[in-house]
């Protein structure tokens, strides 16, 4: 026979709370897509050349030239004040030549002019560490390396008196190097226009560490160098409401 008990001696059943279990997964995935960035910046600049070795009379004419760049990367954050961008993009290389040019005494100056460029598709990588700033705006330094390679090219050959330009495309013999290894140095300043959204001014200088001329084919060294400022729009991935 089965004993009943009083109701005030009957043992309560424990209640039971079905706990969910915290969504460890997206919370992760949240966390990471708040340290990352899409960037997209372009600018120009002016570009000149250091050369190495005995120069040609042509190339002593020579003159700084306007320079375009720009790539599309994607930003981490280390940490609140550094981080680090990889990106792809496009850059050109510039000098010019302008100068007077008479055969004779007795014949009209005829007025030269060329711009001599270089083309790159270019991968840069870059570390941006912010000294000042706050959840609106925010400057600091960058610094890194692009592995430039060479696209075409358009250069003046021959001389003074004589001279003529010639397109030096990819699969053909060239003087140029098709890889090259570009330093830049610079500093940002960034201001937050919308929730994510972010204006940012970057001037900056850039030296090509190796010589862009092909050692075996017995031309100048030649290191191009630039001196300009990027403009462009960063985006957060999973920006933190303020």
């Amino acid at each position: 026979m089965r004993r009943v008990l009083p109701p005030e001696l009957e043992a309560e059943e424990p209640e039971v709370n079905k706990k969910r279990r915290p969504r460890t997964k997206r919370t992760r995935i949240n966390r990471t897509l708040q340290k990352m960035g899409v960037e997209l910046v372009a600018g120009t600049g002016i570009s000149y050349r250091k050369l190495g070795g005995i120069t040609t009379q042509l190339q002593s004419l020579e003159k700084p030239g306007v320079s375009y760049s720009g790539h599309l990367g994607m930003t981490y954050a280390l940490n609140k004040r550094l981080s680090v961008m990889a990106g792809a993009g496009y850059a050109e290389f510039a000098t010019s030549l302008n100068y007077q040019l008479k055969k004779t005494a007795q014949d009209a100056a005829k007025t030269v002019s060329f711009r001599d460029v270089h083309r790159y598709f270019a991968v840069p990588v870059q570390v941006q560490y912010q000294l000042l700033g706050n959840h609106r705006w925010n400057i600091g330094t960058m610094g890194g390396a692009t592995v430039s390679l060479r696209s075409s090219s358009r250069t003046t050959e021959g001389s003074a008196c004589a001279c003529t330009q010639r397109d030096w495309e990819p699969g053909v013999a060239s003087p140029y190097r098709v890889t090259n290894i570009l330093l830049t140095a610079g500093a940002f300043a960034n201001y937050q226009m919308a929730v994510g959204q972010w204006f940012t001014l970057r001037p900056q200088a850039q030296y090509f560490l190796n010589s862009i001329t092909d050692p075996a084919q017995n031309k100048t060294a030649r290191h191009p160098w630039n001196l300009g400022v990027e403009v462009g729009v960063m985006w957060d991935l999973a920006p933190r409401k303020k």
